[in-house]
C-alpha cells in the first residue's frame, strides 16, 4: 500500500532559511497498515480500510500512549541545515543520521544569514532564547558582519585546501553557521515527539522552521495520525498530581475568587487551560 499524500511530496524540495532545504526522500508504512499491524493483539494482521474506524483506533493509541503502532511507519529526509541547528536536532537520539563528511568532501561553506528582523536581544526570562527588538542599526550591522565573515571564512578555507592542507583540518576555520547536509530517518512515534518539542513557539526559530516544513508533509502523508497528535499531544495539556488535587476544589469555575485563583497552582492550571484556537 502507498500513502498518496506522501507520494506527492517525494522529491519535493522545500526551501528553509536563506540556503537550507528539506526533502522527503523515502517512507515506509501507511496508516491502514499501521492499524492492521496493531491488530496482531487479536491474532490477525490486515489493513484497516474503514477510515472512521481507523481514526478511532489511532485516537485511542495516541491518547493512551500506545506508541508501538506508530513505530511501524518510517520517514527518511534529506536536510541542508546550519551546523548549529544540526547540533540541536541531533539531541533527538532516536533518529538514524548519515551526515556529509568534511573529511571526504569539500564544502561550499555557505553561511546562514538571517533577515535583519530575526536579530533579537537576549530574552530576560529565558537563558537560551531571544526576544525583544533591537535598534535597526544593530540588526543591520550584525547581518553585514556575518556577510563579511562568510567571505573571509570561505577565503581561508579554500586557501587552506589550495595549499594542500587536509580537508579534516582546513574546515577548522569555518563557523558553526555553515551549512551541512545529512540524511535523517525516524519512525512516526519519535517524529511526533520531535515535533511536539520543535513546533513549540518557544523553540528556536531556526529549528522550528524545519519542523514546520516536515509537518506540512506529515499532514498529507498521515492525516489521521496528525489529527490525533494535535488533539491529544500538540495542543493538549497535562496536569501534575497536585494540580489535579487543586482542580477538585476550583472546578467548575476557576476564576471564582472564592476558589483562590491567585494560588500559584491555580494560576498554572488557568495558564494550561488557555488553549490555542
Amino acid at each position: 500500500m502507498i500513502s498518496h499524500g506522501a507520494e506527492k511530496w517525494l522529491g519535493e524540495v522545500q526551501k528553509v532559511l536563506n540556503d537550507g532545504e528539506i526533502e522527503l526522500v523515502d517512507y515506509q508504512g501507511t496508516e491502514e497498515q499501521m492499524v492492521g499491524i496493531a491488530r496482531i493483539s487479536h491474532g490477525k494482521i490486515f489493513p484497516h480500510t474503514d477510515p472512521p474506524a481507523a481514526q478511532k483506533l489511532i485516537n485511542y493509541f495516541m491518547e493512551n500512549h500506545h506508541t508501538s503502532p506508530f513505530e511501524f511507519c518510517d520517514l527518511t529526509w534529506r536536510w541542508r541545515l546550519p551546523i548549529f541547528v544540526a547540533r540541536q536536532v541531533v539531541r533527538h537520539r532516536t533518529a538514524s543520521i548519515n551526515e556529509k563528511s568534511a573529511r571526504y568532501a569539500e564544502l561550499d561553506a555557505n553561511l546562514y544569514i538571517p533577515e535583519p528582523d530575526r536579530v533579537l536581544g537576549q530574552d530576560t526570562k529565558n537563558r537560551q532564547g531571544s526576544s525583544g527588538a533591537l535598534p535597526e542599526d544593530v540588526q543591520n550591522a550584525f547581518v553585514l558582519e556575518l556577510i563579511a565573515l562568510e567571505e573571509r571564512s570561505k577565503s581561508l578555507y579554500h586557501a587552506h585546501l589550495e595549499r594542500g592542507i587536509a580537508k579534516e583540518l582546513a574546515r577548522v576555520s569555518l563557523p558553526v553557521g555553515v551549512y551541512t547536509d545529512w540524511v535523517w530517518k525516524m519512525d512516526l512515534h519519535n517524529l511526533f515527539h520531535f515535533l511536539g518539542l520543535r513546533l513549540d513557539p518557544h523553540a528556536q526559530y531556526e529549528v522550528r522552521v524545519y519542523a514546520e516544513a516536515m509537518y506540512r508533509v506529515l499532514k498529507d502523508a498521515y492525516p489521521m495520525c496528525c489529527w490525533a497528535f494535535e488533539e491529544y499531544k500538540l495542543f493538549a495539556r497535562t496536569f501534575s498530581r497536585s494540580e489535579v488535587s487543586m482542580l477538585r476544589f476550583v472546578t467548575p469555575d476557576l476564576h471564582n475568587p472564592g476558589y483562590g485563583e491567585d494560588h500559584p497552582t491555580a494560576k498554572r492550571i488557568i495558564s494550561k487551560l488557555a488553549l490555542p484556537e
